[in-house]
């Protein structure tokens, strides 16, 4: 489908919103399927950490993004993405269903958050560095997504925060299949080219995401982690 241009960065941008609100999904909801704990909250943001390197080295290793059509990358990955977030509402109180689908869903996020980039240097290479500012916005406001359902939305039950989470991840990789371009083009700034930006500024996301939360006060909807743990890990 043939998608007019003023269109289309906001349809990327969006779904890249849509496709990241799983990373921290887990997160927002462990005070309801653990004991409170502060180990506990660093596992599962672990997990899902290591599941995104994995997946970024596999894309990277075998130039998936840059073989293939960039779009049905991302559709498939948010497909896959959603569908582990979505089968922990009936496995999420396992602590080892619930690590292995987290990474699962860290994983399949390298052919969601790098993907989304390389599929913006595809259709604007001239202005880019814009197409890239909003994408990271996205990826900010994306992460952000699941603590804000729980601490607007009161009476919201933690099943509802993943089935959310998992709709919405659904709707952008279908938006990226459907109104996307396909093309197996490589461009001047391959996946490659785009991971090792990632991995430059992954340390930085995470501690700007902490800072955020710790800015907050707290990270979960029972106000589980103090301010002064959270500002202990960014240091």
């Amino acid at each position: 489908m043939q998608t007019k241009p003023k269109l289309l960065l906001p349809i990327i941008v969006f779904s890249q919103f849509a496709g990241t609100s799983l990373w921290f999904a887990g997160n927002a909801i462990i005070a309801d399927i653990q004991p409170p704990s502060s180990a506990g909250f660093a596992n599962i943001t672990s997990i899902v950490q290591f599941g995104f390197i994995a997946g970024t080295l596999i894309f990277s290793l075998f130039t998936i993004a840059d073989r293939y059509s960039a779009a049905k990358v991302f559709f498939i990955s948010s497909l896959m993405g959603a569908a582990a977030n979505f089968v922990l509402i009936w496995l999420a109180t396992d602590p080892g269903w619930l690590f292995v689908l987290r990474f699962i869903t860290g994983f399949f996020l390298a052919g969601i958050y790098p993907v989304g980039m390389k599929i913006a240097a595809e259709h604007f290479p001239k202005t880019l560095g814009n197409a890239l500012g909003f994408l990271v916005g996205a990826l900010v406001l994306g992460t952000a997504f699941p603590h804000v359902l729980r601490s607007q939305l009161q009476g919201l039950q933690w099943q509802n925060v993943l089935l959310s989470t998992s709709i919405l991840a659904l709707i952008g990789g279908l938006l990226i299949l459907i109104f996307v371009p396909h093309s197996n083009s490589r461009t001047h700034l391959n996946l490659k080219s785009i991971l090792h930006l990632l991995f430059l500024n992954h340390q930085t996301f995470v501690r700007q995401h902490l800072a955020i939360l710790a800015t907050c006060g707290s990270c979960t909807h029972s106000g589980l982690l103090s301010r002064s743990y959270l500002q202990g890990i960014i240091n």
